[in-house]
C-alpha cells in the first residue's frame, strides 16, 4: 500500500466523522480496508474479486505467506482480523482528534492524551509506535 493513500484517507475532511460500520458504503472501501490491513502490520496484501458478492482480502509478512485476513461477503465485512482493522480505525480517529490540537498542549498533557489512547484502545506502546512508524512512512 501506498504512503500517500493512507495518509490521504487520514487527513480527508470525511474521516472523523466516518464509523468503521460506515467504510463499506465509501465510494473507496476497498483501498480503506487494504490500508487497515497494511496499518496492522502486513507488507503483501492481495485483494481478489471471487464472486460478484465475494472480495477477500489475502494478507502476509511475505509474498508466499499470504492468507485470508478479511472478506466482504453479501455486503458484509468479517474475518480474522475485523477486531484489529476496527481497532486500528478507531485509534486512528483518536490521533486524529490530538493531532489537531497537541501542539498547544504541554508534554505532561501530550503524555496523558497518549496513555488515555492506549487504555481506550486496548493496545500497548510498542503497537501505537509501529501505527505511527507506517502512517509515516
Amino acid at each position: 500500500m501506498g504512503n500517500m493513500q493512507i495518509n490521504d484517507f487520514f487527513d480527508s475532511e470525511n474521516f472523523l466523522n466516518l464509523e468503521f460500520d460506515e467504510i463499506l458504503n465509501a465510494p473507496n472501501s476497498e483501498l480503506i480496508i487494504s490500508n487497515l490491513i497494511y496499518l496492522v502490520g502486513y507488507n503483501h496484501i492481495e485483494i481478489e474479486h471471487e464472486q460478484p458478492n465475494l472480495t477477500v482480502f489475502n494478507a502476509g509478512m511475505f509474498t508466499g505467506d499470504l492468507d485470508q485476513k478479511l472478506k466482504i461477503e453479501n455486503g458484509k465485512l468479517e474475518g480474522k482480523l475485523l477486531d484489529v482493522a476496527n481497532t486500528v480505525f478507531n485509534t486512528l480517529k483518536d490521533i486524529k482528534k490530538e493531532s489537531d490540537i497537541s501542539d498547544y498542549y504541554s508534554p505532561e498533557m501530550r503524555k496523558l492524551k497518549h496513555l488515555e489512547i492506549l487504555k481506550k484502545n486496548n493496545i500497548d506502546p510498542s503497537f501505537l509506535k509501529e501505527l505511527r512508524m507506517r502512517l509515516v512512512l
